[in-house]
């Protein structure tokens, strides 16, 4: 299936500042998709597009299509919907850490995960997790 798209010089403008901004913020999911766009534009077919950026030849079809509905409009994510998160970014890294470090860092007497009680390792400021919520992120549990 072959695409030809033509852009106004404002049009294309619009994109490419979209494609920066996306760089900028680190959105890889929208550099892809901007990319996508503007190698149909350049008249690569959706076949080549696909293997270069490593997509299926149907998403390179439906990023041009929702492109010539929506515009530059349809060139941005939405975060995605869900309960928010129960702990705050500082709370998060310190539970990433706390994990990477391993149990027996965390106060645990063996090299695995469990519900057994441990001193907190955490400070207490805002929502608290307790020793059951870590208890799917280990190999064995009692």
């Amino acid at each position: 299936m072959d695409i030809r798209i033509r852009l106004r010089r404002d049009l294309r403008q619009a994109v490419v500042e979209r494609l920066q901004q996306a760089y900028q913020s680190g959105q890889v999911r929208l550099v892809r998709r901007i990319h996508a766009l503007l190698f149909i534009i350049e008249g690569k077919t959706v076949d080549e597009v696909a293997a270069m950026l490593d997509l299926g030849a149907q998403t390179v079809r439906d990023y041009v299509n929702a492109f010539l509905w929506r515009g530059v409009t349809s060139l941005s994510y939405q975060k995605p919907a869900g309960r928010p998160s129960k702990l705050t970014k500082t709370q998060r890294k310190e539970l990433a850490a706390l994990i990477k470090a391993g149990p027996e860092a965390a106060g645990y007497t063996t090299g695995c995960w469990s519900a057994a009680p441990m001193p907190s390792p955490m400070p207490v400021s805002g929502p608290v997790m307790s020793a059951n919520a870590m208890v799917v992120f280990g190999c064995c549990m009692r």
